[in-house]
């Protein structure tokens, strides 16, 4: 039986990169040398991170590694584009646009943008499938009907349409890595954990607050002594390992570097629906406009955080948990969706990928049986997605994630699951005794 629905599993996941891939290859227009730059401004399939990812990766061809100066783009864009993320995705695209530009494709067409979806496809498959393994290997789901299902909700979700399908979008690679990391912690393999979070940050800066769950999880679990000293001190000092692909950029221009990763609006800008825009236009009643704008660019970006971690820290403080059981999946995905809430507006929902995901496991794995409460999070989900007008879209989805967001902090953290779940039913790992 497990045999047989592992191979339904990787059956969907191959249907599923079949039609992403037929649906990104009809799109490219006749002719091989499309030199049509579409509307960036209004065609979300075609947007200025792609943009972003072919100005680095020519960067990188060419060795002058220039990516977050822009060098590139004012050709393209007259205002110009830098990447403003980290630079894995432009390492990725590099081969991609490298066999392009020799086979005579415009490095700014519609058929360059088209190609560069596909590897985002494989590797969204490959976070439904990791997944699945995810659910079995380290939140102790035997139910293979469960698994499967959650595999199926991921791989066919609108989400999953929207961000990869549809916009090439690179979040579902933050949330692959995360899940390896998981998934390494579950081998008891500290180090190789610790270079998946690396990754998972220099994919996209979003990963922040599940990255952060890891490490506060695991210092704790150092001084209570459920996990050995040395491997949470391992798991720390392997995370800024993958760092090293910043180094070149670095030396080209240090400024741009930061300019572009650290501060705001790069690192995690304010949209106009927000939980802390709306704080913002409450206190223009009472400061004057220009101080609040000043306040918040100088400043969003640490209090944003600190909220992330003060959240995590007043659970983890109150609650024992370990980072392969269902309560921790929950942990690390209210703590990505407090980035949503606070920060972000919901139009394709990119944002909220790697919450999505850890509630998706959360709901898995709380108790045997169908996963009902993933069910419910991806129809609801999916119905803002593709039904609601885009004018109330951003209205709708800041209600139904923080909703999202209370339900399950109650649920895992105050209600029904402060009983055990299933993984959180396994016995506790014995006492470490020394460092």
């Amino acid at each position: 039986m497990q045999r047989q629905h592992k191979q339904v599993r990787l059956l969907m996941a191959l249907v599923y990169m079949a039609f992403a891939f037929a649906y990104r290859i009809m799109m490219i227009p006749p002719g091989v040398n499309d030199s049509h730059l579409p509307d960036l401004t209004g065609d979300l399939m075609m947007n200025y991170d792609i943009v972003s990812e072919i100005i680095g990766a020519k960067s990188i061809l060419d060795g002058s590694f220039s990516m977050y100066v822009g060098r590139y783009s004012r050709d393209i864009i007259p205002n110009g584009v830098v990447l403003p993320y980290p630079p894995l995705t432009a390492y990725l695209q590099t081969p991609i646009v490298y066999v392009g530009t020799r086979l005579g494709l415009d490095p700014f067409g519609m058929t360059m943008f088209m190609i560069c979806g596909l590897p985002y496809i494989v590797l969204g498959a490959l976070c439904a499938l990791q997944a699945g393994y995810v659910l079995r290997k380290c939140l102790g789901v035997s139910d293979e009907m469960t698994i499967t299902a959650t595999v199926f909700l991921i791989l066919f979700s609108s989400l999953m349409f929207w961000v990869v399908t549809y916009a090439a979008r690179f979040e579902y690679v933050a949330a692959l890595f995360l899940l390896l990391a998981m998934s390494a912690l579950g081998s008891n393999r500290y180090g190789l954990a610790g270079i998946c979070l690396g990754l998972s940050l220099m994919t996209k800066q979003l990963a922040l607050p599940a990255v952060m769950a890891f490490v506060i999880v695991a210092l704790f679990g150092a001084l209570r002594k459920e996990i050995e000293l040395r491997k949470a001190f391992l798991l720390l000092v392997t995370i800024p390992i993958p760092f090293v692909m910043l180094v070149p950029f670095y030396i080209a221009s240090p400024e741009g570097v930061r300019e572009g990763m650290l501060k705001t609006p790069s690192l995690f800008p304010i949209m106009h629906v927000s939980f802390v825009n709306l704080c913002a236009q409450v206190g223009k009643l009472v400061f004057e406009e220009r101080a609040v704008g000043e306040f918040l660019k100088l400043h969003s970006n640490s209090i944003i955080l600190l909220l992330c971690v003060g959240y995590i820290l007043a659970v983890v403080k109150s609650k024992r948990l370990r980072m392969d059981s269902s309560r921790f999946c929950a942990l690390a995905g209210l703590a990505s969706f407090l980035l949503v809430i606070l920060t972000k507006y919901t139009y394709i929902d990119k944002y909220s990928v790697p919450a999505s995901v850890f509630v998706i496991l959360w709901g898995a794995s709380r108790k045997p049986g169908f996963p009902y409460d993933a069910l419910w999070f991806v129809v609801l989900q999916s119905f803002i997605l593709d039904h609601v007008p885009v004018i109330w879209k951003q209205y709708v989805g800041l209600i139904f994630y923080s909703m999202v967001f209370a339900y399950v902090h109650y649920m895992a953290f105050t209600g029904s699951d402060n009983k055990l779940t299933i993984a959180d039913s396994r016995e506790p790992p014995p006492e470490v005794v020394g460092p």
